[in-house]
Parts: structure tokens; C-alpha cells; sequence
């Protein structure tokens, strides 16, 4: 029972570390599929225009 002091301790360290990388993963593969869609499929000149 006093090691679950321990594991709360544990817990509390890498449950922001994990959602800190998930963040990370998240925007960095967000940004760079935007990028390959924008070449793949660039934007009509007219509605870039308005």
C-alpha cells in the first residue's frame, strides 16, 4: 500500500509528458498534411484572388 504513493508520483510525471508528445505529434502531422494537400491540390486562382 505505500508504493502507491510512489505510483501517483509516477503518474503525475508522464501523464503530461504524454500529452505534451501527443500535442506535438498531433500538430506537427496536422501541418504537414495541409502541406502536401496544398500541392497536390492547389487553390484555384479565382477564389485565391477574392
Amino acid at each position: 500500500m505505500d508504493a502507491l504513493h510512489y505510483l501517483t508520483a509516477v503518474f503525475a510525471v508522464f501523464v503530461p509528458l504524454a500529452a505534451a508528445l501527443y500535442l506535438t505529434v498531433t500538430v506537427m502531422w496536422t501541418l504537414v498534411q495541409r502541406a502536401v494537400l496544398r500541392r497536390r491540390y492547389p487553390l484555384p486562382v479565382a477564389a485565391a484572388a477574392r
